[in-house]
């Protein structure tokens, strides 16, 4: 039976061996720092870890470690240490990657190691459990509220869309009126006209209702298009919808931060198993 000793470890650079193995993951990383050293007494436990690795190095025999290394990159969880109330769409986003990450190592990797290691049935099906709750939100690592047809969201995000091209009539309408009677092409009245002092135009553009002075220097005089009539109460609607909108997507979001709670720490159980895939694979490598 192999015996350590500090002489032993010294001659077959043994502690520089261990610290050379450096994991990818977050997970991998924080499980590292705090796993006990090997010391003399402690054979059996260096004898179970030199298992696994060698586990892990038949498993990469067998695979692409590319792939594995992608996963165990992935695998950035410090949005985890905070309030999950106040995950937002980004958060979210990251939660559906790390959780399909995870989901991949667990069913291709993490199944070489010794049963303690592995993660729990429970644990494995509270990512599937994730997965399923933020899939129809997630394409691309981007978040984006799926709303199902006929519920209140998808309602009142087709009252928005109608709201805004009505505006966008609306206000098209005026700035073509608006630049006959300035004898300008509607297309420079989409920013500030700015006009030198002493210029005969500043006339005709103060008398036109739909153009705002903005400012007056020593040199020039600077106008803006605004809106009014039934433009500005197009765009009035328009913003009554949007808030609609955003007050039915902060309720479903809350809805899914509520949904997704039951299952954090069993996420975290997850990763921990995900953690030490990470550790003997670089140990492998």
């Amino acid at each position: 039976m192999l015996a350590l000793s500090s002489g032993f470890t010294r001659h077959v650079f043994f502690d520089e061996c261990i610290a050379s193995a450096q994991p990818l993951s977050e997970p991998g990383l924080l499980l590292d720092r705090v796993r006990p050293s090997f010391l003399p007494g402690d054979e059996e436990q260096l004898r179970a870890f030199w298992d696994d690795t060698q586990a892990m190095q038949a498993w990469i025999r067998l695979h692409a470690p590319q792939t594995l290394e992608a996963h165990l990159r992935n695998l950035q969880v410090r949005f985890l240490e905070e309030d999950p109330s106040a995950w937002g769409p980004v958060e979210l986003a990251r939660m559906h990657s790390v959780a399909a990450s995870l989901k991949w190592i667990l069913e291709n990797a993490a199944g070489c190691l010794q049963e303690s290691k592995r993660a729990r049935k429970d644990d494995a099906k509270a990512v599937d459990q994730i997965l399923e709750i933020l899939s129809p939100h997630c394409s691309g690592g981007s978040f984006y509220l799926n709303a199902s047809a006929g519920s209140r969201l998808d309602a009142a995000r087709t009252r928005m869309q109608e709201a805004n091209a009505q505006w966008l009539e609306q206000e098209n309408r005026l700035r073509e009126k608006t630049a006959a009677l300035l004898g300008v092409d509607p297309v420079r009245l989409k920013s500030d006209v700015t006009l030198p002092l002493g210029d005969p135009k500043i006339a005709l553009f103060r008398s036109v209702p739909d153009m705002q002075e903005v400012e007056v220097s020593s040199h020039h005089v600077r106008f803006r298009f605004t809106v009014s009539g039934d433009a500005r109460a197009a765009k009035e609607i328009l913003l009554q919808r949007r808030r609609e909108c955003l007050d039915l997507e902060a309720a479903e979001i809350n809805s899914i931060q509520s949904r997704l709670s039951p299952f954090i720490t069993s996420l975290r159980s997850a990763l921990d198993a995900a953690g030490w895939t990470d550790i003997h694979f670089a140990h492998a490598q």
